[in-house]
C-alpha cells in the first residue's frame, strides 16, 4: 500500500510527534501550552499527520473526515456547525482550528477513537463534500 518513500515521511512525522510531546514533557511544567510554543507546536505536527495521508487519502485536507462525526455522533452535528460557521474560509484552516482546539481541551484521542473506530468511515474515499 505504501512504498518506502511514503513510510519514510510516515515515520518522521510520528518521530516529530514523538520527539514534541517527550520534549515538552521533559520540563515539567503544569501548562505545556506556553512551554516554547507548545500547543502551536504540537496542533502543527498533528495537522501535518493528519493532512499527509497517512491512510491513502486522495483529498488534500481531513476536514470531510473530521465532519464524519456529525453521523458517527449525531448529537454533535450542531457543534460541528457552530465550528464550521465561525471558521469560515478555507477547510484547511477549518482542520486546524479544530485540531488546535481539541488539543486545547485534551479532547483529541477522544474524537480520533470515534473517528478511527469506524471501519466504514475509515475506508470512505469518496466522501462528499460537507464543507
Amino acid at each position: 500500500m505504501f512504498n518506502d518513500n511514503c513510510r519514510a515521511e510516515c515515520k518522521q512525522l510520528l518521530l516529530n510527534l514523538k520527539w514534541t510531546v517527550e520534549g515538552l514533557l521533559d520540563n515539567q511544567t503544569t501548562n505545556v501550552w506556553n512551554t516554547y510554543g507548545g500547543l502551536s507546536r504540537l496542533t502543527k505536527i498533528v495537522h501535518n499527520i493528519l493532512r499527509h495521508k497517512i491512510r491513502g487519502r486522495v483529498a488534500d485536507d481531513y476536514w470531510n473526515f473530521i465532519a464524519g462525526l456529525r453521523v458517527l455522533v449525531p448529537t454533535l452535528a450542531p457543534w460541528l456547525e457552530r465550528h464550521r460557521s465561525a471558521t469560515e474560509g478555507d477547510a484547511t484552516k477549518r482542520s486546524f482550528t479544530w485540531v488546535q482546539q481539541r488539543l486545547q481541551e485534551h479532547s483529541l484521542t477522544n474524537y480520533l477513537k470515534i473517528l478511527l473506530g469506524d471501519i466504514r468511515h475509515c475506508e470512505s474515499r469518496d466522501r462528499k463534500s460537507v464543507v
